[in-house]
């Protein structure tokens, strides 16, 4: 498995689990981004770091792509999942 899908699919249960969203889709050819309900907008950066100071980079690849859900969408989040230790 990777990485990403670990990490990505602990945001995305809890998500699905909160009963308040009915779809979630891959927004693009990235595997960060996600269109939830068809009108949200969800960017997920990981760190696998053990412990805190929890690091995230985002590129010029990375910035351009949340610009480019923002154009689209009224609301756009950014999910730092720091490895175990939460969301």
């Amino acid at each position: 498995m990777q990485n990403f899908e670990f990490f990505h699919g602990a945001a995305l249960v809890k998500i699905i689990h909160s009963g308040r969203f009915k779809t979630v889709e891959i927004f693009s050819k990235s595997n960060a981004a996600y269109l939830i309900d068809g009108k949200i907008g969800l960017y997920i950066k990981y760190s696998q770091k053990r412990m805190s100071p929890w690091v995230f980079t985002f590129e010029k690849n990375h910035v351009g792509e949340i610009k480019e859900i923002n154009d689209l969408l009224d609301n756009v989040f950014i999910a730092l999942i720091c490895n175990d230790d939460g969301i």
